[in-house]
């Protein structure tokens, strides 16, 4: 995570306070389509580091995290979402 993406999540985390940490949902986008793919398996490492690093607090205070599928690159699959 870089060092922008670091602030904001630690913004993010004083500006609700961890009482609310079970009301948030953590959206994670841009996963590859074919799950046989290195890129996937790169993805994979990165939800974990995700996960266990950088929202931990959250996540073990109840928050949710979900993938965003996409249906072709950058185009979202709504019904995913």
């Amino acid at each position: 995570m870089t060092g922008s993406s670091k602030r904001n999540t630690e913004m993010f985390k004083e500006l609700c306070g961890e009482g609310a940490y079970s009301n948030i949902a953590v959206l994670t986008t841009m996963w590859a389509t074919d799950i046989e793919s290195l890129e996937y398996t790169k993805e994979l490492q990165r939800e974990k580091q995700l996960k266990g690093d950088y929202l931990l607090d959250i996540l073990a205070e109840g928050g949710l995290m979900f993938r965003v599928e996409s249906e072709s690159g950058s185009l979202i699959d709504e019904t995913s979402a």
